[in-house]
């Protein structure tokens, strides 16, 4: 597994993004789609459509954010408590 690495502001950025992905993004697509649905014919629904392709990006877009925000791991060393990073210093997980 690679790592990439994050300042502790980064993380919360993406996990920021992924909540919102989760809880405000996907219900509004939902409810789009269920609109464009009830206009009736779908083969013929521009809206539905659109509303589909929004989701399938959404999902995308979620599943990359969740990529990078699962392996996290938190790791303490002297340098990071000095707010300085060394590129191949020592560390250990948390």
């Amino acid at each position: 597994m690679s790592t990439t690495p994050l300042t502790v502001r980064g993380a919360e950025r993406l996990k920021e993004e992924l909540t919102r992905l989760k809880h405000v993004e996907r219900p509004s697509v939902i409810n789009a789609i269920a609109e464009a649905r009830a206009q009736g014919d779908l083969s013929e629904n521009a809206e539905y459509d659109a509303a589909k392709e929004r989701q399938g990006s959404l999902s995308l877009s979620a599943m990359g954010v969740s990529c990078l925000v699962q392996p996290l791991r938190w790791w303490i060393s002297k340098a990071i408590k000095n707010r300085s990073i060394r590129l191949l210093e020592k560390t250990r997980p948390i």
